[in-house]
Parts: C-alpha cells; structure tokens; sequence
C-alpha cells in the first residue's frame, strides 16, 4: 500500500511494530497490506490518516484521485503564476505624486500665513508695550517666550 510505504520512507514511523501499535493492526495485517492480498478497511484508514494528522486524501483510497497525499493534491490545484504581470501606470502614479505634492504644498502655505498673522500680532504688541513700558511692564523677551509657549500648546 503506497501510503504505507510513505511513513515508512518519510521515517514518519521507527518500525512496523510501532506503525502497528499506534493505528491498532496486528504486523500480520500489515504484512497482508504491504503484500496486497487483503483489502484495507475504511476505520484502519481513517485511523491511519488521523494518526499521521490527515496527510492522506481520503478520495484517494476510494479510487476518486489520484493523488494520495494531500500536500500533493492542494500543489496540484494551486492557481498557475500570472504568466504576464500588467505593466505599471505610471501616468497615475506621477499624477498622484502631484497632487500629494500640491495638497503638502497649500498646507505649509496655510502653515506660514498663519505664522505671518501671529508675528504681525506679536510686533503689535511689541509695539504698544514699547510705547507704554513702565518698570512693572512686561518685556519684549516675555512677549516671545509666551508666545512661544502659547504656541507649543497647540
């Protein structure tokens, strides 16, 4: 039988005493298997099959396949390799880097004016605490640092 033959040459199992014990056949059964003068029942083959954790295609033993082993069967029934892949478009993909450039483009332009709106704010008061300092005042140096500050938290 081709499957035993298998665990045998994969040294799935030490001795035909041990394959014997595990799917609970005597070595006189197997001998008859091995020697293809008994038929094998379906209960020594599913044993067999959820001993060696289903390696065997269970159609196979019905005479429904072909392939006895079930890493053969699901190799044959992979889908081929697409022989010619598609060519890239990179139309759309330099159009996409554009428009990704534009968008980061706008956002750092929004970015300064608003920078450009604070600063005007700052010298404004600059400006008028300048114009109105008293020894109690706050300075232009203090001005920044909150500003800065006022910043970060944002």
């Amino acid at each position: 039988m081709v499957a035993v033959d298998y665990l045998f040459r994969e040294k799935l199992v030490k001795s035909q005493k041990a394959f014997c014990e595990r799917i609970g056949i005597t070595e006189s059964t197997l001998s008859h298997i091995k020697g293809n003068t008994t038929t094998v029942s379906d209960s020594t083959i599913r044993k067999m099959n959820e001993e060696f954790n289903n390696c065997f295609n269970m159609a196979y033993f019905r005479g429904e396949s072909t392939y006895y082993l079930m890493s053969d069967l699901i190799e044959a029934h992979k889908p081929a390799p697409k022989a010619d892949p598609q060519p890239i478009d990179h139309s759309s993909l330099v159009n996409a880097m554009i428009a990704a450039k534009d968008e980061t483009i706008a956002s750092l332009e929004r970015e300064l004016a608003t920078k450009d709106k604070l600063i005007a704010s700052l010298e404004k008061q600059l400006a008028f605490y300048q114009h109105h300092a008293t020894p109690y005042s706050i300075t232009p140096g203090e001005i920044l640092k909150a500003a800065e500050d006022k910043d970060k938290d944002k």
